[in-house]
């Protein structure tokens, strides 16, 4: 199969910059996109050791991680260009892939990230019109846990990976560890968001800029024995449930932009399908006309690629809101915890781009998977690159996997408290080789700030096992408080 590639800076530099890494690459014919990303991961690694910074200060972590020493150590600041690449297999199915390129030669060009085999994009007929933000895709997060396991390795030794592990299976969103999101999330999947701009924007921390309401929806595809899986963990971390018109509405409390309930649904083709909303969009969510008859949506599919096949869509309305809320975000950086210098650098080198594009086409030619893509701007990054990120980000939000779920209430907090003392006690059991080790004893030793209590909860006697176990406190009305680890 002949090559088909796309070429998206002209210059004399950049042209030969691509036709070399092109020419090192051996991902079986078909290269979609090359772009330049010269100086991002420097910005992207200032930027996160500052979020982490705060992060840590505001939780009293014990610890915090510096990205630009890890980033340097892995190389990353000698990455000057990325791609991804889709490959047609014999089965009917796709493989996409990443890469990242090192130009000074120390290092050939790496496969990333492998999203696994995707059948074609099905989202026109699966989506409501309206939906500001479509992407379809199936991840395989095996090399992303384990890229992160080797940076653990590369930071703690062999304690590392096992750290990890106990994190996978202890650290829970509402009623789910993060493992089960994980594999919950690895089912192919189309995920659509919805943004409501009329509606009064949310205040969710008094720092951050106002963010309008949104509903996100990720759609299980062949998710059946999923549905009743995780029902129980869900019913007991609700506050509220409720039937109604064939969803099951689960209401969490949240301060956050996203619609504070979760509707779940199963359809007869097997699907599952998660949204959040609140229950007055239930009827509107079942009824809603499908995005293959959007106008707008079929006027760039229809006249410009008829055989084409959507990767991914997104509104105007939905880049508006997306820009105006990331610079505002950074109009309001404090110098001293954010850089806004790191802030812009990362917005002009990633998602300025990836914002200017309304949609992306790929179709079969003679000469093998050509690649289009139709916006106000002809150049951009795909959306292919940042997708098993995306989907992992949306699948959680949808389930929804925030911490601030649980945080909003004297209770939430007391168990935040619980799960940081259970953590921080399990890595200290690890690294020193002990069974057991106690509340003060890791104070003293300074692994772990002195923790204020919610409401006059005493966490002087709590002891964190090896083997795992419960942490018990009590309010001084008599509420119980507890965690399991």
């Amino acid at each position: 199969m002949a090559a088909a590639v796309l070429r998206l800076n002209a210059d004399d530099q950049d042209r030969a910059l691509f036709d070399r890494v092109t020419s090192q690459l051996d991902l079986q014919g078909t290269k979609l996109q090359y772009y330049n990303i010269d100086g991002m991961p420097e910005a992207v690694a200032e930027w996160a050791t500052q979020v982490w910074l705060e992060v840590a200060r505001q939780q009293q972590m014990p610890f915090a991680l510096d990205f630009v020493n890890i980033s340097q150590s892995l190389g990353l600041e000698r990455l000057d260009a990325a791609g991804a690449s889709t490959v047609a297999l014999e089965d009917g199915f796709y493989q996409h892939r990443t890469f990242l390129h090192w130009s000074d030669g120390s290092q050939p060009p790496t496969i990333l990230q492998t999203l696994g085999e995707n059948q074609p994009f099905i989202a026109p007929e699966l989506v409501p019109a309206g939906a500001d933000w479509v992407l379809e895709v199936q991840p395989d997060y095996q090399p992303v846990l384990q890229a992160v396991n080797a940076i653990a390795t590369n930071m703690m030794g062999e304690y590392g990976p096992q750290l990890i592990a106990l994190q996978l299976d202890q650290e829970r969103a509402p009623g789910f560890t993060i493992r089960e999101l994980l594999e919950l999330s690895r089912h192919r999947a189309v995920a659509w968001m919805t943004y409501h701009p009329d509606e009064p924007a949310i205040e969710w921390e008094p720092d951050m800029p106002a963010m309008t309401p949104f509903d996100i929806t990720v759609r299980l595809l062949g998710a059946a024995e999923t549905a009743t899986q995780h029902e129980a963990q869900l019913r007991e971390a609700a506050e509220g449930v409720m039937d109604a018109n064939g969803w099951t509405v689960y209401h969490f409390a949240s301060e956050g932009p996203v619609r504070p309930a979760l509707l779940v649904s199963q359809q007869a083709d097997g699907d599952l399908v998660f949204t959040t909303g609140s229950p007055e969009d239930i009827i509107s969510h079942r009824a809603g006309a499908k995005l293959k008859d959007d106008a707008d949506f079929q006027h760039l599919l229809h006249g410009r690629a008829p055989e084409g096949v959507a990767l991914q869509y997104s509104s105007p309305e939905y880049e508006q809101i997306v820009t105006a809320y990331l610079h505002e975000a950074i109009a309001q950086q404090d110098a001293g915890t954010i850089s806004p210098a790191a802030m812009e650098g990362v917005l002009n080198a990633f998602y300025q781009p990836m914002l200017r594009r309304k949609v992306t086409l790929q179709r079969l030619t003679a000469d093998g998977w050509a690649y289009d893509e139709f916006g106000t701007s002809a150049s951009g990054i795909n959306l292919q690159f940042s997708s098993p990120v995306a989907v992992g980000l949306l699948a959680a939000m949808a389930i929804p996997a925030f911490q601030a779920v649980r945080v909003s209430s004297q209770a939430g907090a007391a168990e935040d408290n619980l799960k940081q003392i259970a953590q921080t006690g399990m890595r200290y059991n690890i690294e020193n080789g002990v069974s057991s080790v106690d509340y003060p004893t890791l104070v003293d030793e300074g692994y772990l700030r002195p923790i204020e209590p919610v409401a006059g909860e005493d966490y002087s006697e709590l002891v964190v096992y090896e083997d795992g176990g419960q942490l018990f406190v009590q309010f001084t009305d008599g509420t119980p408080v507890s965690w399991m680890y």
